[in-house]
């Protein structure tokens, strides 16, 4: 047995003995169980309801970011798009409170969840969209809006929201 096989670790060894070093406790723990599986998995959402779901959620966003006048300053003056531009495309801002609008139009907290714009934690929903970002809808070849990037304008850093699969993801920029 070599050095390196020895000395390996599992993942949740590693991740309990990091959150006892900081002396706190750690998130939701997230796995993905289908790791290098995704290709025999087939996509059961439907994609009318999610394109439904991503439509409410940008409408709103937009919404949001209209109603905020600093915000849309940056846009309009120091990105220099024009209102028309960001109302056409749907450009918004997020507030946090995405997925409570989307309940409240009666969207099922399933499809929100399997659309990638909420998570699930501790029996709660959650926006999965950060908060206080541009949010930019991306639109497919029927006009549809296939996924969003946001970009904090503090940090001005992209999260993509999707993986090359369609599948919803997080990544969280440091």
């Amino acid at each position: 047995m070599s050095n390196v096989e020895s000395s390996r670790c599992d993942f949740e060894e590693i991740k309990a003995s990091l959150a006892d070093v900081a002396s706190h406790t750690t998130g939701p723990i997230i796995t993905d169980t289908t790791r290098g599986k995704r290709d025999d998995i087939p996509d059961t959402r439907d994609h009318a309801v999610i394109q439904k779901i991503n439509h409410d959620a940008a409408e709103y966003c937009s919404c949001i970011l209209f109603m905020n006048k600093d915000r849309l300053s940056y846009q309009t003056e120091t990105r220099q798009h024009p209102e028309e531009l960001l109302k056409q495309e749907k450009v918004g801002y997020t507030n946090g409170r995405v997925s409570r609008h989307l309940l409240r139009l009666g969207h099922d907290p399933e499809d929100i969840i399997s659309s990638g714009l909420a998570i699930r934690y501790q029996n709660k929903i959650i926006d999965a969209l950060p908060l206080n970002c541009f949010v930019y809808p991306f639109y497919d070849l029927d006009n549809n809006i296939g996924r969003f990037t946001t970009k904090d304008p503090i940090k001005l850093k992209c999260i993509n929201r999707l993986n090359a699969f369609g599948y919803p993801i997080l990544i969280f920029g440091g």
